[in-house]
Parts: structure tokens; C-alpha cells; sequence
């Protein structure tokens, strides 16, 4: 139903008209969830690869399929959600992700962001959450704040990576590599999947600064306390 009114307004011409309205109208988070759930996950990288890459936000995912496959990926999908998809393609292929140092990917998704980010979506979003603080410490010390916590990490550069990730609060995927030895990573699905070896291409760089160098000891331990599940998970810890 929602697709077919979709069309609808398209071929009438009324997009122009009605999309004002639904922003005006629905809340930014909401739009994006929504945005997010009606997506089919397969693109051609997947189909054509015969994988599922979960491309988890600021972990090198543009790099890494520009490497392996010479193609973008598309979009940022739980891996949940291939499964509910396509259970049969799910079995058959070759499901990989890379992780981060909690602490390295959250700086990085807030730098990221505060340059502008990709769209319309992440500029609303710096404007609304973002543009108020002057400084990473003050917006991570604003987490305090429960209510607000739980609007940033629904943003998809904020999801936590075992939400990307776990499958019914498993670790489901073939290979789990991680930023920190990417080429190492990159070289073992070059490998597994027979595919030819090649330079790593870094594409959507952002945070480049030393992450521990924008922290105090309360912004650490705030980040530590919001992302529990993933720093066990990863084995992430703040390197002083």
C-alpha cells in the first residue's frame, strides 16, 4: 500500500507538494526508520558476489567493497535484516563485516557528521542534535541525558555494531574483520572468495585526529557505559 501511494504521488505530480508535509509532519527519526525498513537489502554487490557485506557506518565499508568488488555498496542494513529478506539466499552466502574501536567510531560518526555527512537526512540531523555544542566533550557529556542518548544511537552513524551484527543475540556471520587490520581483513576475503588482490581505497575519511586525544575521562567512560554490548563484543578498549 505505502509503495503503490508512492507511485501515486509521483505520476501525478504531487511530490513536490506532499514532501514538505511529511517532513513537516513526521519526525526526523521516524523518517529515517522508515526510510531504512522498506529497503531490500540485496544490491547488485550481493547478488552478483553471491555475499552479504554488512556495511556498518565509519568502518571503512565504502573502502572495503571498492577493494573486493570494484563496486559501492548500498546502504547500511542490519544483517537481521538479509535474513528476513531472503532466508534461502541468507544460507548460501558468504556474510562478513568490519568493526571499530567503539571509541575511534564514535568520534569519527560525530566528525562525520558535523562536516555535513551524505544527504538531506544527515544535515537535519546535525542541525537538530549536533550544531548546539561547540565542542565533542559537551555533546558526549550531554549523553548523560537518557532520552537524548537513546535518539542519538538510533541514528544509523550512532547504532551500536552488535546491532548490525548479532542475529537473535548471535554472531552470525562468516568473517568479522576490523579497521584497526583492515589490509590483513581485506586479504583474507580476497582469498576466500578468490577475488584479485588490490590497494585499499579510503573513501568518506573523517576523524582523521588521534580519537584519545578528544576524550576526557568523563566523555570515555560515557561512550563506555552507551556502547557496553559493543566494546564486549569487539574487545574494544580505550588506549590511553
Amino acid at each position: 500500500m505505502f509503495q503503490y501511494g508512492r507511485a501515486v504521488v509521483a505520476k501525478t505530480g504531487l511530490k513536490g507538494y506532499v514532501q514538505p508535509i511529511y517532513r513537516s509532519i513526521v519526525p526526523l527519526l521516524v523518517r529515517d526508520r522508515l526510510a531504512r525498513e522498506r529497503v531490500n537489502p540485496y544490491s547488485d554487490l550481493e547478488n552478483m558476489h553471491n555475499v552479504i557485506f554488512v556495511h556498518i557506518p565509519k568502518n571503512a565499508g565504502n573502502g572495503v567493497a571498492k577493494s573486493l568488488f570494484e563496486m559501492t555498496p548500498k546502504g547500511h542494513n542490519y544483517l537481521s535484516q538479509y535474513l528476513s529478506a531472503d532466508p534461502e539466499k541468507y544460507a548460501s552466502s558468504f556474510k562478513f563485516a568490519f568493526s571499530r574501536n567503539v571509541w575511534s567510531r564514535f568520534y569519527s560518526a560525530y566528525a562525520y557528521l558535523k562536516n555535513g555527512g551524505f544527504g538531506v537526512y544527515d544535515q537535519e540531523f546535525f542541525e537538530k542534535y549536533l550544531r548546539r555544542y561547540s565542542a565533542f566533550e559537551d555533546f558526549v557529556h550531554a549523553l548523560e541525558d537518557d532520552a537524548l542518548a537513546a535518539k542519538i544511537m538510533s541514528w544509523t552513524h550512532f547504532v551500536p555494531q552488535s546491532k548490525f551484527i548479532l542475529v537473535n543475540g548471535m554472531n552470525d556471520l562468516d568473517f568479522l574483520g576490523s579497521v584497526e587490520n583492515l589490509s590483513e581483513g581485506v586479504e583474507i576475503i580476497q582469498e576466500r572468495l578468490g577475488l584479485p588482490k588490490r590497494n585499499i581505497t579510503r573513501v568518506n575519511s573523517s576523524g582523521g585526529d588521534d580519537y584519545r586525544r578528544m576524550y576526557d575521562s568523563k566523555s570515555v567512560d560515557i561512550v563506555a557505559r552507551l556502547y557496553a554490548e559493543d566494546a564486549k563484543l569487539l574487545g574494544s578498549v580505550f588506549e590511553n
